[in-house]
Parts: structure tokens; sequence; C-alpha cells
């Protein structure tokens, strides 16, 4: 359904990039990862993705500051945020900034395609209504 979709995953971790873009790949969606959240940046400059998933705590720049500027400069992509400390002040904190979803790790393949199924159904709902 959702199979053109391009995602964008940013995540530190490399077992969890790995597997997060093994699992939208194997859904059909169209996966770039990266380790930094200043390559998913300059990613974000270059080319077109309908989605962000970005983890909340890395090094050089974390998942809020990645979720901000998205939402300045490309407020069409959704974000959702990952984490593997997740608190409900972070949570609040994340969806007061515009982050669509905000999931806790570990999550199963099938937590991760729903998350994101869900989401880019009501990116394209209101891309619907929009158009009218």
């Amino acid at each position: 359904m959702f199979s053109k979709a391009t995602i964008l995953v940013i995540d530190d971790e490399p077992i969890a990039l790995k597997s997060c873009g093994r699992v939208l790949s194997e859904e059909g969606f169209r996966v770039q990862t990266v380790q930094t959240g200043s390559e998913g940046l300059q990613r974000l400059q270059r080319e077109k993705f309908d989605m962000v998933l970005t983890d909340l705590k890395m090094l050089e720049i974390n998942g809020m500051d990645i979720l901000k500027t998205i939402m300045e400069f490309h407020p069409d992509v959704i974000v959702i945020v990952m984490t593997g400390y997740p608190t409900v002040h972070t949570a609040v904190e994340a969806m007061k900034l515009g982050a669509y979803d905000y999931i806790s790790k570990p999550f199963t393949p099938e937590e991760l395609v729903q998350a994101v199924s869900k989401a880019l159904g009501k990116k394209k709902r209101d891309d619907l209504e929009r158009e009218e």
C-alpha cells in the first residue's frame, strides 16, 4: 500500500539501524540508513523523504534537535522518534515538537511496521484532504 514511501532511519546503533532497514525494506519501503544526525540532516537537504525514524539519544545531534530541524525546514516529513530510554517527559516533548509517534526500544518488527504504516496512512489522508 505504501511501498513507494521513502524512509530515512537515523540511529547510532549499527544493529538497530541494520534491523530497521531490513524490516522496512522487506515491507517494500525505500529505505536509507545513516549513523549520525548530521549525516541525516545532510541527506534531508539533498533528497526527499516521506518519513524519518530517528533515535532520541545520539552523541553528536540528538533526536529532539533533528525533530526540530525537520519540523522547521521539512514540515511535510513524518517523524517517528525511537528510544531505548523512554520517559513520559520525552514522549510529551517529542509530540509537542511535532513527532507523529514515539516508540520504545526494543520493538518487534511488527510494531515497527505497524507504527510506520499508521503514520503513512495518516499522511496519505492528510494529503488527500489538502487536494480537495
